[in-house]
């Protein structure tokens, strides 16, 4: 799946038309996508920082800023989608 792809499938979900026990159960296993996406970004940014980085070309450091960036991108989305369900859940407790 594209960044695309998700972006627009955690953005059409419908929180509204969701049940609680759905929300929750949606809203733990994006909390659980960008917890491993977390840790991933870490792993290879340190694999970048512990001295790999400094005997490959230019071109290898792109990419894996690249892939970092595509990491990050990615845990900011399911970070966004995170919060609009618990605020949603938290709307609903609240009533």
């Amino acid at each position: 799946m594209t960044q695309e792809e998700l972006r627009a499938k955690l953005e059409s979900y419908d929180l509204k038309g969701a049940t609680i026990k759905q929300l929750l159960a949606a809203r733990d296993v994006a909390r659980d996508a960008q917890a491993q996406l977390q840790r991933s970004y870490r792993e290879l940014r340190n694999y970048n920082i512990a001295g790999w980085a400094g005997t490959t070309t230019d071109e290898v450091r792109d990419r894996m800023n690249e892939c970092l960036q595509a990491i990050a991108d990615e845990g900011a989305m399911y970070g966004a989608f995170v919060s609009r369900a618990s605020e949603e859940i938290y709307k609903r407790l609240d009533k």
